[in-house]
């Protein structure tokens, strides 16, 4: 009777390996770190992430390391955009990720250059450069204080 035992003790071996396999994940994902021109790093900047793999736009916001990730990615082609104000907006595009794997993309943000407009309404006062005269306006107490 060693040889049943024995058998089903294999079986129950390969059952048990083949269970985490089938439970392995198909699925990626994108990390990355953003930057400055000058390598500092860029805490708020908003990350979008989209692709035809995926419904909708996934968003996160750079930590203090300006560091940010998004897991659980089916394979596919992603577009990746990042945005803060005072800075260009960057968009990664052709981002490929296959299954169980991790793609890293560190990216430097440039300053954008600000172009201030300054409006003002409403009407200016006219003066008249050409014809200026001083005038007083007397009233009758002070033509009174004048005279004694």
């Amino acid at each position: 009777m060693g040889g049943p035992k024995r058998l089903f003790c294999g079986l129950l071996c390969l059952l048990l390996l083949a269970v985490p396999l089938a439970a392995q994940d198909n699925s990626g994902s994108i990390n990355g770190r953003v930057t400055d021109s000058s390598g500092a790093f860029i805490p708020g900047v908003t990350v979008s992430l989209t692709s035809p793999a995926i419904q909708g736009t996934r968003s996160a916001i750079t930590e203090e390391t300006g560091s940010y990730r998004f897991i659980l990615l089916p394979p596919g082609t992603y577009s990746v955009t990042y945005e803060l104000p005072g800075f260009k907006t960057l968009i990664r595009e052709g981002i490929i990720v296959q299954g169980s794997r991790t793609v890293t993309l560190t990216v430097a943000l440039e300053v954008a250059t600000v172009a201030e407009t300054v409006t003002v309404t409403g009407e200016w006062p006219v003066v008249d450069v050409q014809n200026a005269t001083v005038g007083v306006a007397f009233n009758s107490q002070l033509l009174k204080d004048m005279t004694g």
